[in-house]
């Protein structure tokens, strides 16, 4: 039988942190990747098959109903104070961080059924708008989420697991009985 320390997941530490390190290097390539095969299937579906306006219209109030309706359980997902699956929150930042940006690029696609002849002559001014706009309500619901974790994060009095709270006196192991958790400081 195998050894190695697993959590309440079955995963092991190490495979964690290489999943924890692939979102937090890649996150911002990934969610531009989705951003543009979005757009891509919107291009090549505006191409094949132009939809009455009444179904384009409900078509995008279903999709923005759906993709918001995904945005706020990422950003729910991101503020409860998570200390067993870091995973999940960083996989939250990323799902949050892609439908954001997947729903700019869903605004930019229906605007073309709007003004079709002048989207185009427009798009530069509307990308570098867009992504300013974007930008500053990401930042703004970013510092309000990690406020919010900040202030009811679990804080643990001295000479306790920073983990799970298990009181340490008398340990001389470095590690915490009760999680695991290494105990260099």
């Amino acid at each position: 039988m195998d050894d190695t320390p697993r959590n309440r997941a079955g995963t092991t530490p190490a495979s964690l942190a290489a999943i924890e390190g692939f979102i937090d290097r890649y996150r911002i390539p990934l969610a531009i990747a989705i951003c543009l095969l979005v757009r891509l299937a919107r291009f090549v579906l505006d191409r094949t098959h132009i939809p009455p306006t009444g179904f384009t219209t409900t078509y995008l109030m279903v999709v923005g109903v759906v993709q918001l309706a995904i945005q706020l359980l990422a950003v729910a997902a991101l503020c409860w104070p998570w200390t067993e699956y870091r995973v999940a929150r960083r996989l939250a930042l990323a799902g949050a961080s892609a439908v954001g940006l997947i729903a700019f690029v869903n605004v930019l696609a229906s605007i073309r059924h709007l003004s079709p002849g002048m989207i185009y002559w427009y798009l530069p001014m509307t990308v570098v708008f867009g992504f300013v706009a974007y930008g500053s309500v990401a930042l703004g619901l970013m510092s309000g989420i990690i406020y919010i974790r900040m202030r009811y994060w679990p804080r643990y009095p001295h000479g306790h697991c920073a983990q799970c709270g298990y009181d340490l006196t008398g340990n001389v192991s470095g590690t915490c009985p009760e999680c695991g958790t290494s105990l260099t400081n």
